[in-house]
């Protein structure tokens, strides 16, 4: 059996400690677990300085780094294990995503995690509503923004740093306003509807490092789709070719088939199987 911890009240645990709040609606959502708020709390603070500061990867995301032991340095209240088991917790309600690295984690906020923000500073270091974090932004910029709030039902600002730099450093490559439109189509298209994929229409996700890749399978499609039409195209001709054939045999006058006799005595064993069906077909429809 554990040994009880030794009660000091009036006897603090340092000089050093600092005090810290806890987002209420995360600690409520999460069964009433204020680790789980006080945690969220001080990851969303610190990510939302990072983005502040424009420290963000390719993909315009913000990470903070820092150890359990670390997050249990500044809440006392919580053993490493503690903050781990805590940490599980809120990446498994996919509040928070965490990448590995080395004896240190890397933590940032997901879609779902942005939403419960209710710290000044949280809020508008995402929204673009501070001073610093707008910026001067380009027409192209504008309507492409504007486009995908449009196509899928979001609300992003244009004149956020990270959003303006991520679409900015796109259409720098010599990428169209157009391409960036059909990419948005396509992903709408295939995410919208979904709860998971949906959280990923976002200008971050959209423009980020994958964009290429997006553009990529848009040309797919539409090559793909263009060799379909040429086929139709192709086809439609060779039916053509084959109407001024018959007439050039006598056998269409006014726009009307004649001498079917003629047609399967002569010219009809002349032609390919394919062209023989498609002839029957005109006569037996009195084309």
């Amino acid at each position: 059996m554990s040994a009880k911890r030794k009660l000091t009240i009036g006897v603090h645990t340092g000089k050093n400690i600092m005090e810290h709040s806890y987002n209420s609606k995360v600690a409520i959502d999460m069964g009433h677990d204020i680790y789980a708020g006080a945690v969220f709390k001080h990851l969303a603070y610190n990510v939302s300085k990072k983005l502040a500061r424009e420290e963000t990867d390719e993909n315009g995301e913000a990470w903070f780094a820092v150890s359990e032991s670390g997050i249990a340095r500044y809440m006392p209240e919580l053993t490493p294990a503690q903050a781990r088991k805590t940490v599980k917790k809120l990446v498994d309600a996919g509040l928070i995503k965490k990448q590995s690295n080395g004896w240190k984690n890397k933590y940032t906020l997901t879609e779902i995690g942005w939403d419960y923000c209710v710290n000044p500073l949280e809020d508008n270091v995402r929204s673009g509503k501070t001073s610093k974090d707008r910026v001067e932004v380009s027409p192209e910029v504008k309507e492409i923004v504007a486009y995908l709030n449009a196509k899928a039902g979001t609300q992003f600002r244009a004149d956020t740093v990270t959003t303006n730099k991520l679409i900015g450093a796109v259409l720098h490559k010599g990428i169209t306003v157009d391409e960036c439109k059909a990419v948005i189509d396509l992903k709408v298209v295939q995410w919208k509807g979904d709860d998971v994929m949906e959280q990923h229409l976002t200008p971050k996700t959209l423009f980020g490092s994958k964009f290429e890749k997006y553009l990529e399978e848009v040309k797919r499609i539409k090559s793909t789709e263009s060799q379909t039409e040429q086929t139709q195209v192709d086809k439609a001709c060779s039916g053509l070719e084959l109407y001024y054939k018959m007439a050039a045999a006598g056998l269409i006058v006014n726009d009307e088939l004649v001498h079917e006799e003629k047609y399967r005595n002569t010219i009809r064993p002349t032609l390919i199987e394919e062209e023989q069906a498609v002839v029957d077909s005109w006569y037996s429809k009195g084309v």
